[in-house]
């Protein structure tokens, strides 16, 4: 596989000023729309502890969601590749960003495509589960085409829809004009040369679109390792983002397993922190992570 896609080569200034041309006339400006403000005021989750909660952005959705801001400002457009660990939030900051723009403006469609059916369904879901806990007035405002979602599909009265499909379904792309594409567990789809070349049939090179890949490592894959070395070579059209541990470590670990004495770590383990300049207390989280009987 190449190391990056083409870049359609086009007037970016008057592409960025079409797009916004034609986003006043169908109601507004993506410029105007606080996108953070709207998912923290507005969209629900499911917290970790299973309560019923807002979407307060944490640290790492943040940074994703300034790195989308950025690209939009400069370019037009957003490409971002995602390296993360798990439980970054990275795909409920996706989710509801997506299904902001498909709420508040017309005739936009995003796609969220995970490797398999289940993983896409429990992603979709999220949408979902943001518009039926939307204040009564704000559904009234924003009806969609039937009482309640599909399957696969989420689609509003005034043109816009959240679809839903999986990386590995036959011939995508054909027919299909979409906006946003939500890519998650990127690195273990099954046919992700086929998949891609259908999406970029489907996606152009244009401002106002946006896509987004994400995943957690899977080794030297197909599609999302080689995409992410060449972003942060800026040999493609993608901005390599990076949620590592360090940085963005949401854990927990019992009381009683925390400040081990560092002669119960292993050589490699101790050369690892040294080497990566791990703090003690994501090293205690990893080594009891590793060593424990759910890893």
């Amino acid at each position: 596989m190449s190391r990056g896609l083409s870049i359609n080569p086009y007037d970016i200034g008057q592409q960025v000023d079409e797009y916004r041309r034609k986003k006043l006339e169908s109601g507004g400006t993506i410029e105007d729309v606080d996108i953070q403000s709207f998912l923290e005021n507005h969209l629900k989750i499911i917290d970790t502890g299973g309560n019923r909660v807002d979407l307060i952005l944490n640290r790492a959705q943040e940074k994703l969601h300034l790195d989308c801001c950025d690209q939009l400002e400069t370019r037009g457009l957003v490409r971002t590749v995602v390296g993360k660990i798990r439980q970054t939030g990275a795909s409920t900051y996706v989710e509801g960003r997506f299904f902001a723009m498909v709420y508040l403006f017309n005739f936009i469609t995003a796609l969220v495509a995970a490797h398999i059916w289940k993983s896409t369904a429990w992603i979709f879901g999220m949408s979902k589960f943001y518009y039926r806990n939307l204040p009564k007035d704000m559904q009234a405002a924003r009806p969609l085409m039937w009482p309640e979602p599909t399957k696969e599909m989420l689609e509003f009265k005034h043109g816009s829809k959240l679809i839903a499909q999986t990386a590995g379904t036959a011939d995508f792309g054909h027919g299909m004009t979409i906006q946003l594409a939500h890519l998650p567990e990127a690195a273990r789809y099954p046919n992700p040369i086929d998949f891609m070349t259908g999406l970029g049939n489907a996606q152009h090179f244009v401002p106002g679109t946006e896509r987004i890949i994400e995943s957690t490592g899977d080794g030297e894959d197909e599609l999302f390792y080689p995409t992410f070395k060449a972003a942060q070579d800026g040999e493609n059209e993608y901005r390599a983002l990076f949620l590592g541990l360090k940085e963005f470590a949401f854990y927990s670990i019992p009381p009683e397993c925390i400040g081990k004495p560092k002669e119960q770590w292993r050589p490699d383990e101790i050369q690892y922190q040294a080497d990566y300049e791990v703090p003690d207390s994501i090293m205690d989280f990893v080594i009891w992570k590793k060593r424990s009987a759910d890893c």
